[in-house]
Formats: C-alpha cells, structure tokens, sequence
C-alpha cells in the first residue's frame, strides 16, 4: 500500500515527476463498445442540451412573432433550421465530445454538407400558407408568373370582397368551428352594406385547408379583396388576426389582432367588418358604430357556431346534430333569435326530405320562425322559413308572397329568398319567373347545391331538358353524396327519351324511395312492364304513409289515371309537401287532360 497521500505528486526512481496520465492507448479506443463510446462522448448530455436550448429559443421567438406580428415564415425557418441541426449535434458530439483534439476531417465536412443540404431542401418543399405566398410574392402560379397577362384578364369589380375560413391556431387544433364561424360572422356584416360585392361563405370555403396563392383564390372567386385571418383560443380568452389583402398584387392594405374574452366575440367581429370598411372606403350605413355587445351566454353562441357547422354536410346525421344543438343554444340563451331563425330553416328542409314527420315537423319549424321574429324582427330567414311551410305544407300561395316580400325588404341580397320565390313561382306554373328568382340566388351562392337542385327541377318542368340535365349533373359535382340529385338526373333524361341511360343512373341513387320511383317509371318507359310492377308494389309498400305523391305520379306515368288520383287524394289528405310540384312534376303529363286534374288543382288554389 503506497503512503502517498491523495493528491501528492508521485515520483520516478530517479526522482523526477512522473507524466500525468495520458489518454487511453488507441488499440483500447478503438476496441470501445458503442454504447461506451456514446457515454464517454457525452452524446446524449449534447442532444439533450440543443433540444433544451432549440425548445427555449424557439417558444422565444414565437412570442417575438405574436408580439410584432412577424410574417409566419420566420418561425417556420427558425423550426426546420433547429431540426436540421439535431442530427449534427450528436455527429460533432461522436467525433470530438470528450475533448474536442481532433480536428473536423474532409469526412465529417462531407457529411455535415449533406445533413444541411438535405434540411434546406425541405425549407422550400414543405407547402407554406396562403398568407406567406402572398407576403413573399413567390410566383406559385402561372398568373401570378405572368403580372402583365393577369392584369389583363383580372379585372373584378372595386369593391368586391371574399371572407375566407379562419384557421384555427389554436393548441388543441380543435376550434375549427370557431374559425369558420367568426369568418361567416364577418361576412354577414359585409353583406349588409350596399356598394360591397361580397361572395358567398359557400364559395369562399371551398379554399378551407388548401395551399392557393391569394391572387389565384382572387382571380377565380372574382373578388378584388381577400379577408384572411387566424384564431387561437385559450379557456375564455380567444385571439384573433385578421388581414385585407388585394388579390390584384398580394400587398395588404389593413391588418390587425385583437385579445379578447370569448364574450366579446362580437364585439371583435363588428369591429374587423368596421375596420374593412373604412379600408375600402365604404360606409357601413345605419350599423355603423352601433355593435352588438358582449354575448349574453358564450355557451348558447358556441352551440350555435357547432350546429351550423354540422348542418353543412346536408345529410341526415348532421342534420339531427344540428337540431340539437340549435336547441341547447336556446335552452341556454332563450332571446338568441339567429339560432331560432337557423332552426325553423334546417326543420323545413329535414320535413321536406322525409327525416321529420310532415305534422309536427311543419309545426316546430313555424314555432321556431315566429319565435325568432318575435326576438329580432330585422331578421329574413325566419320569413324564409315561414314561406316555405306555406308552399310545402299550408298551400297558402298569398300569404307566402307577403312573407317573402317581407324578408326581401329586410335583406334584398338574400340566396334563401329568391329560393323560396322561386318555389313559389314554380308551384303557381311561373316558369320564367322561378327561372329568374333560382338564377337570382345562384348568381349570390353559386355552390349551393339545392339551388341547382331547384333549378333542374324548374328548367325539366319548363321544357328546357338541356339545361336542365347541365343543371343537375352540376349538383353531383358540387356534392357528389347528394340524396335525389340521381332521382331528378334519371327523370330529365326520360324527358329526353334515354331510358336505358336513366335506368343506369337511377340504380345509384342512395335514397331507396326516389331510388324505387326512378326504376319504376324508367323500367316501364323502357318496356318491361313486370320489372315495373314489381318495383312500384315495393315503393307502394314503403311510401304510403309519407310519399303518396310519388305512388301517385308513377301510376300517372304508366297511364293509370284512377290510381294516379286515388293516390293524389291520399297526398292531400297527409299534407305531403311534394304537392306543391303538382304542376311541375312531368310524370304527371299524361293525366293532365282528365277533368279530374283541373278540379284538383282548384283544390289547391292553383290557377289551371
């Protein structure tokens, strides 16, 4: 045992120092298991402090990016250049962590090259935002490569204006909802105002979630402005960001952000479309400076956003979500007019498709239209909806003029009252008239299938079989699930004389009613009489309780005119909103000459 105290200097036999200890022989390096040489390198002690460091740096600049509003490309850099050095840390850690003697060899250059070369190239392959083509003004598009030709052919009126969906910034990534809405909110303050041309939420969302240049979205909505925004939300407090960008060129000419609580959504709202109006030089007329306050219970308007949301897929389901949360709104905020006037509308569409009984389903939608007049009488819808209970279910044609005449003066640019104008005109035979009224609405919303539902139904009923099959092969490609859009599809081509072709396309319609009705009429125009039988008794069977109409107007296409009005008085006794196409449905033609049709149209009070 030596002596030598701890820390003492050790000597040679001939009394000189001893050398202090060196570094291992390169045959023990060399022989090192990788996990040894990954701990005496310190490897994860250097990957672990970048991440730290990467993590602080960047939560840092993202406050830096909020606070300044900086354009979002400088955080999305500052991530991927973090992400490109991870893997270099732990490479200059293998070469050089225990004391770093060596020198950086052409091999390790090479490979660090390589890992920088590989991280840059991703900078510019991952898609960046709308909003950051257009600050960069990075010609993405071939009209945005050629500004000489675009000024050219892009030349939309001055003060035409699009809203897009909001995104949602938030950390959970689930206020979605929220963002489509403060966007809906806003476009329906600009619509008030008079010498904007504002286009429709329909067309604007169809740019939701895709990576388009501003100036492309702009060019093909025909719109000279662009509304882009974000919006983050934290338990009751929400921020939103908002911007006004000129599609001619991509410069921004207003932006702004806005903190607030959730409870002045509208606040905020009213503010964003004041702003844009000032921006564009327009006055916001008899609203402006008179806002609607704080929400008087943040839960009812949140149910509200949820169902609107919901509704939009135009199915069964969401329809049934939708009617549920329009009532939570009310059962929580009993005085919120727009979700009543909301309601009334989804419950005369969902009596009118066979998902409500006729009765009661007519009955809550009139309870729900003059509730939210009796809460906000400036609002239309709800006189929408009250029109169309009177065309569908009361065949009270002059009392739905004087309700649509009412919404008109209340919102002259509204697409649900030229449509219920146009259900009324095509219930009375007006067929130019339903005509000028469903191209009225479609010329507000061109993407709204059910109007072009509509107009097939007015142009097949006029005579105008061409346009109407364009008509109708334009509702399968805005929305190609759409329930009946097959059953008219099938009907116009029998009206243009191509009933195997009719037979094919009816096969694929999804509702089993309309389904059966096609078949029947198609199989019969085309011949095979048995085939109809057979399908007609089903469709008897299954529609007798709520589509006596449809049993009616097959027996009339087969020439079975007492059925046809045996089945016809069935309808009127059950109210069946189909009625009102009495003269509009064409498999009805063949009966039309029997006295007992212009007795029934008296019936109706429908002129002969």
């Amino acid at each position: 045992m030596s002596d030598t105290p701890p820390g003492a200097s050790t000597q040679t036999e001939a009394g000189a120092p001893a050398s202090p200890p060196g570094p291992p022989p390169a045959a023990t390096h060399e022989h090192m298991s990788v996990w040894a040489r990954i701990k005496q390198h310190k490897i994860a002690e250097w990957t672990l402090a970048y991440l730290a460091f990467g993590f602080a740096f960047l939560h840092g600049v993202t406050l830096l990016s909020d606070a300044l509003e900086w354009p979002h490309i400088i955080v999305r850099s500052v991530t991927l250049v973090l992400i490109i050095g991870a893997p270099i840390v732990p490479t200059l850690a293998w070469y050089h962590g225990v004391r770093a003697l060596r020198r950086v060899s052409g091999s390790e250059l090479l490979i660090i090259a390589l890992l920088l070369t590989i991280g840059g190239g991703l900078l510019w392959l991952v898609p960046r935002p709308i909003a950051e083509r257009s600050e960069t003004g990075s010609p993405t598009t071939a009209t945005s490569a050629k500004p000489e030709n675009k000024a050219e052919v892009f030349n939309p009126p001055a003060h035409s204006i699009a809203v897009l969906p909001f995104t949602d910034m938030s950390e959970r990534h689930d206020q979605e909802y929220f963002g489509d809405g403060m966007a809906e909110e806003i476009l329906d303050e600009l619509a008030r105002i008079p010498q904007l041309k504002v286009i429709s939420r329909t067309s604007a969302f169809q740019y939701k979630g895709r990576n388009a240049d501003v100036r492309s979205i702009g060019q093909a909505l025909g719109a000279r402005y662009i509304v882009e925004g974000t919006v983050r939300r934290a338990g009751d407090q929400i921020r939103v960001s908002a911007k006004l960008v000129d599609a001619a060129d991509g410069s921004e000419r207003w932006v702004e952000r806005f903190e607030r609580k959730f409870g002045d959504v509208f606040n905020v709202q009213d503010q964003i479309a004041a702003s844009l109006a000032r921006a564009l030089e327009v006055s916001m007329g008899a609203s402006e400076g008179t806002g609607r306050g704080t929400l008087r219970v943040p839960a009812a308007y949140e149910a509200y956003l949820r169902a609107r949301r919901e509704s939009d897929g135009f199915d069964r389901k969401g329809f049934e979500t939708a009617v549920e949360l329009y009532r939570e709104a009310l059962r929580l905020d009993p005085q919120f007019a727009r979700a009543a006037a909301a309601l009334a509308s989804l419950q005369t569409y969902m009596v009118n498709w066979g998902y409500l009984p006729v009765e009661s389903g007519f009955a809550d939608a009139r309870k729900s239209a003059e509730l939210a007049i009796g809460l906000d009488p400036s609002l239309a819808d709800p006189h929408d909806a009250l029109a169309s209970v009177m065309i569908m279910h009361d065949w009270d044609w002059n009392a739905a003029e004087g309700e649509i005449a009412k919404a008109r003066a209340l919102e002259p640019r509204n697409h649900l009252t030229e449509q219920a104008a146009a259900q009324l005109a095509e219930a009375r035979g007006e067929w130019d008239e339903a005509r000028r009224h469903i191209d009225a609405a479609i010329a507000i919303d061109p993407l709204i299938a059910i109007d072009h539902y509509f107009s097939a139904e007015i142009r097949l009923a006029a005579g105008r079989t061409e346009e109407a099959e364009t008509e109708a092969r334009r509702i399968l490609e805005i929305s190609p699930s759409y329930a009946w859009a097959r059953y008219l599809l099938a009907k116009i081509l029998l009206a243009r004389d191509r009933p195997t072709e009719a037979i094919e396309v009816i096969q694929t319609e999804p509702d089993e009613e309309a389904r059966l009705y096609g078949i029947a009429v198609a199989q019969f125009a085309a011949g095979h009489r048995a085939a109809s039988d057979s399908v007609l008794r089903r469709l008897t069977a299954l529609a007798a309780s709520d589509w006596a109409f449809g049993v009616a107007a097959v027996h009339a296409s087969r020439g079975e005119a007492d059925d046809a009005f045996r089945w016809l008085e069935r309808a009127y006794t059950q109210r069946d909103p189909d009625l009102n196409l009495l003269k509009a449905n064409r498999q009805l033609d063949a009966v039309r000459s029997d006295a007992r049709y212009a007795a029934f149209l008296r019936k109706m009070n429908l002129p002969d």
